[in-house]
């Protein structure tokens, strides 16, 4: 890696013109998701309109900001995020939507979920594919921070962790609070 890659500058920056990612680079577009879907749900709006969608994403910021140089490609990936996480993984009606982006000691939940046992779930969204071993190392790192710090903030409350990707439905899966994979199926 050049200086120039570490420090995230670029000639293209440093000569005025935009970066192509600007604006659209992974951490920033997951944490709009998280914030477009929780506003969904805390409107308790467990099986939004399309409708809905679009004006949860128009209200997000990211799709708003000068900053972001694409931002139809932005809105589409929000709205593709919230649609794909209420079709295929939206809690019950009788679970109450915490909060996303809370933070702990270790993690950033991305959205926090309390069901009617009053044990609270960890969603953690992934919207892209993680194909490498570096992806997976990194994801099962934070996995464990995020069940560590779980465990520390909800103790006997905390029911696990739902590992939700939003690119392969079918590949999701949730992690008990002791460090158990299970099948998405069999998470409650």
């Amino acid at each position: 890696m050049t200086e120039d890659t570490v420090s995230g500058s670029s000639a293209r920056t440093r000569a005025g013109l935009p970066n192509v990612g600007d604006g659209l680079d992974g951490r920033r577009m997951g944490r709009a998701a998280h914030q477009v879907i929780g506003a969904l749900a805390a409107e308790g709006n467990r099986t939004p309109s399309i409708n809905d969608v679009f004006r949860a994403v128009a209200a997000n910021q990211a799709a708003r900001d000068s900053r972001t140089v694409y931002r139809s490609s932005a809105r589409q990936r929000l709205a593709a995020a919230a649609g794909v996480y209420f079709a295929f993984f939206a809690p019950p009606a009788e679970w109450e939507f915490v909060g996303a982006e809370i933070r702990a000691v270790e993690a950033v939940f991305d959205l926090v979920w309390r069901d009617e046992k009053r044990r609270i779930w960890i969603d953690e969204i992934k919207s892209g594919l993680s194909v490498t071993s570096t992806d997976r190392r990194a994801l099962e790192e934070q996995l464990e921070r995020i069940r560590c710090s779980g465990r520390r903030k909800y103790r006997g409350r905390f029911g696990g962790i739902r590992v939700l990707l939003l690119a392969a439905p079918a590949r999701s899966f949730s992690v008990t609070p002791e460090g158990e994979r299970r099948e998405l199926a069999e998470w409650q």
